[in-house]
């Protein structure tokens, strides 16, 4: 993907406030999921609302981030799922913190 479509899904992420533990939960809550590059980010609801004994291990409030991802519009959340189907593909041979950064997410 070019740079500037990144550029374009990091300026679109931005609103949504995510923090690193944040970022780091959602690409492993989908590592095994098909993620689809233009449609409507995968939901959060259900047991992870429910039993937030995930979240917390990961140090995430999932019921404000559910409630954000909510919020946010179809453009940011086909973004983020473009984010997380990149952090894959970057992620082993980039350091998790490189992944995030060339994902659009940092």
């Amino acid at each position: 993907m070019a740079s500037g479509d990144v550029e374009r899904d990091r300026e679109m992420l931005t609103p949504l406030s995510l923090t690193v533990p944040e970022v780091a939960y959602l690409c492993s809550a989908f590592r095994d999921t098909e993620v689809q590059s233009h449609g409507p980010f995968l939901s959060l609801e259900g047991s992870l609302t429910h039993t937030d004994a995930h979240g917390r291990s990961w140090q995430v409030d999932t019921k404000d981030l559910v409630r954000r991802l909510n919020d946010a519009n179809p453009d940011q959340r086909s973004a983020l799922s473009r984010a997380v189907s990149r952090f894959w593909e970057n992620y082993p041979s980039l350091d998790p913190g490189a992944a995030m950064r060339a994902a659009g997410f940092l």
